[in-house]
């Protein structure tokens, strides 16, 4: 026979990633997962721990009013129970979660749990301060990242915030944005969207004996 054919790449189908995505996190939300993963972060454990903090304390000492804050991708709701406890008579707290895991004690403490998809959800306001650790925008795939990012840059008050961050993978990768890939989105971001300031950070961890790269975002709406 002839030289081998060579194999063609399937076609990329970001709702069926993203339905894929939403189910792995559905799973693992509610125990049945196969893959070590955490829906039980504390604050301490957030990459942007230090500059959320500050953030929110920046934003109770400017503002006389109440601060909306949204934890998008809250798992058991423990990391936003630590936020709120900042000021828990000024800290107004959304949760979203795929499944119910914030038992109904913590889900009174946190006043407002969403269950479903963050792209999904419709919001009656918007918030001065929004983060995401290692939740939804973390399993998406690659193609639906923008659109989550640029929905979550609409939830903002003008001044408002957002954290995320985003998987990185060190070759070519169907479903996770390579490091060029990255600067690609970011300087997209920086282009398509006025009146905002991105801040990036590239940043190797492990976690169950593996390494891996992250991209850590701060994004800020003047």
């Amino acid at each position: 026979m002839g030289a081998a054919r060579s194999r063609r790449k399937r076609p990329l189908n970001s709702q069926k990633e993203m339905e894929k995505a939403i189910a792995f996190v559905k799973a693992h939300d509610s125990g049945k997962g196969h893959l070590p993963y955490n829906n039980d972060r504390l604050l301490k454990e957030a990459p942007f721990c230090r500059e959320l903090t500050k953030e929110l304390n920046s934003l109770l000492s400017s503002r006389q009013n109440s601060i909306a804050v949204l934890d998008k991708g809250a798992g058991k709701g423990r990391m936003l129970l630590e936020v709120k406890r900042i000021s828990p008579k000024r800290i107004d707290a959304t949760a979203i979660t795929l499944t119910k895991t914030i038992n109904a004690k913590d889900s009174r403490r946190v006043g407002r749990v969403m269950i479903g998809a963050g792209l999904q959800a419709r919001h009656s306001k918007k918030y001065a301060l929004m983060y995401d650790c290692f939740g939804e925008d973390y399993f998406l795939p690659k193609q639906a990242v923008k659109k989550s990012i640029l929905k979550s840059i609409c939830l903002l008050e003008n001044g408002g915030s957002l954290f995320t961050i985003l998987p990185i993978a060190y070759a070519d990768n169907r479903s996770i944005l390579t490091k060029a890939e990255a600067r690609d989105l970011i300087s997209d971001l920086k282009k398509s969207t006025p009146g905002i300031k991105v801040f990036a950070n590239f940043m190797a961890r492990r976690f169950d004996r593996r390494e891996y790269l992250d991209l850590v975002l701060q994004i800020k709406k003047t």
